[in-house]
Order: structure tokens, then sequence, then C-alpha cells
């Protein structure tokens, strides 16, 4: 029993060990509530999370039209370099090694220069064969 709210049989120094002991732990007790206010809540977990995702989402479209816009670019360049390759072979190249054929006259040449001569017209032909002169008009 107790005597006017005093545990039978405790005397003032050990009720002041339990009242200090039972201080400590709702110390200890008001911290931990104290540090699970100041943590985020699912719900704030869950916004922060779809807030990085949007953010993501929007990084993510961002660089694919981006990547897609070089792409775009990269194929209308190459296009353009084409043409210019395509124009230089019709109308510079192909003419030249057309002149070029037409000088064939192995004859013409000493007999000591001859194999360079031939050599050299072996290297005309292979050029105006892989430009594809013959098919162009």
């Amino acid at each position: 029993m107790s005597v006017m709210g005093r545990p039978t049989g405790m005397s003032e120094d050990e009720l002041a060990v339990e009242a200090s002991a039972l201080r400590a732990a709702v110390a200890e007790l008001a911290d931990q509530v104290a540090k699970l206010a100041t943590r985020s809540t699912v719900a704030e977990l869950a916004q922060k999370t779809a807030t990085r995702t949007r953010r993501f989402v929007v990084a993510l479209t961002v660089l694919s039209a981006l990547g897609i816009v070089l792409t775009g670019y990269l194929v209308w360049t190459n296009a353009r370099i084409s043409a210019v390759q395509q124009r230089t072979s019709n109308e510079v190249l192909c003419p030249l090694y057309e002149v070029f054929l037409r000088s064939y006259h192995p004859e013409s040449q000493p007999p000591e220069r001859l194999a360079d001569y031939e050599a050299s017209f072996v290297v005309i032909r292979r050029s105006y064969a892989v430009l594809e002169c013959g098919r162009r008009s």
C-alpha cells in the first residue's frame, strides 16, 4: 500500500533515484518523439519521390529530343556531303579521268618508261571504275 501517494517500504533516497530514472526515461522518450516529428512522413517522401521522378522524366525527354535533333542534323549533313561528292565526281573527276584515258598512247613512250606509264594507267582505270564514271550521264 501507499501512504500519501508514496509506495511503502521505499526510503526517500530510493524514491529520488527512481524519480531521477523516470525523468531520464521521459527525457529520452521526448527526444525520440521530437526526432520522429522532424522526420519526413510517408506522404512527404512520396511527394519527394514523385518530384524526382518527374524531373528524371523531363530530363530524359529533353535528352531524347536532343538526340533526335542531332540525328536529323547528321542525316541532313551527310546528305549534303554526299551530294557534293557526287557533283565533284560527275563534274570534275570523271571528265578529268576521261581526258587521261583518251591520252593513252603507249607507243609514244620510250621502252625504259613504258612500265611506269602502264602502272600509272592501271591506277587511272581503277579510279575511273571506282567512281563508276562509265555509268554516269
